[in-house]
């Protein structure tokens, strides 16, 4: 088995992170707003990362990620 069907099959298996969680069960969104309102605004980095997990995870859809 090449080494990038190994890795990309471990990337299936792993568990989910706290915020996937959350997006799947469709919290994330609140989440963000009540308790890291301020990382969002003031770290690209992290906003980017939420913003891909909502929309990899989320349920429903998330009007404000559509330009994203």
């Amino acid at each position: 088995m090449k080494l990038k069907s190994i890795l990309r099959l471990r990337k299936k298996l792993r568990p989910f992170t706290f915020y996937e969680q959350l997006a799947a069960d469709g919290l994330l969104e609140e989440y963000l707003q009540q308790f890291l309102n301020d990382k969002m605004e003031a770290d690209d980095e992290f906003r980017d990362e939420m913003y891909e997990i909502l929309l990899k995870y989320s349920e429903s859809v998330v009007p404000e990620l559509e330009k994203f």
